[in-house]
């Protein structure tokens, strides 16, 4: 809220309603309760929860029947969604370059730098670590050993290797060979159901 926060605004009207307080902080939450709010949500709200505040204020009488449940999912999913992200913004300098995400073959870490491999045979440098860039990426990139994360979108061939491992061949220009990491042999099974 721009000008007030939700304690403020309480404070100053005179008919007390039933809140649930939705927040990304939790420190607030004691104070909340001491405002006489039937929930606290923290952010992301998780659909599940949601059901359980509407039960908690059904449980208190409060909740007026004709309220558009409906309308109040499509609300707390609108507020969870962050809009997704279709690029890996790359900084050179004073210049920000937007790699798209299908466009990645693979990502690469040496030393404190990760390099991002494209389609085109382009390669790009950033200083930010494998583990904050796999916080960034959608769904189908994956971590087959502490240096590498994979496009699984852009595979051209798995084989088997030996110790546990996996041979992955990309779908770039130069059918890319990478070797998965003995480590990660569970989770390469469970995610291409081998």
């Amino acid at each position: 809220m721009p000008d007030l926060t939700g304690f403020e605004v309480l404070e100053r009207i005179q008919h007390k309603p039933s809140v649930i307080f939705t927040t990304a902080y939790e420190q607030y939450a004691i104070k909340a309760f001491e405002n006489f709010s039937v929930d606290y949500l923290l952010k992301p709200i998780k659909e599940q929860r949601l059901e359980k505040s509407i039960e908690k204020l059904r449980q208190f009488g409060r909740l007026n029947q004709d309220l558009n449940l409906d309308g109040l999912h499509d609300i707390i999913r609108h507020l969870k969604a962050p809009p997704k992200a279709t690029a890996l913004p790359i900084r050179t300098g004073d210049r920000i370059t937007l790699v798209r995400f299908e466009q990645i073959i693979y990502l690469e870490a040496q030393d404190k730098y990760v390099y991002v491999y494209t389609v085109d045979g382009q390669k790009f440098l950033t200083d930010q670590t494998l583990s904050t860039l796999a916080d960034k990426l959608p769904e189908n990139f994956f971590r087959i050993q502490k240096s590498y994360i994979i496009n699984k979108d852009r595979i051209r061939e798995m084989h088997r290797h030996f110790n546990g491992r996996y041979l992955f061949v990309m779908e770039d220009k130069t059918g890319t060979r990478l070797t998965s990491g003995r480590t990660y042999y569970e989770d390469i099974k469970s995610t291409f159901n081998l």
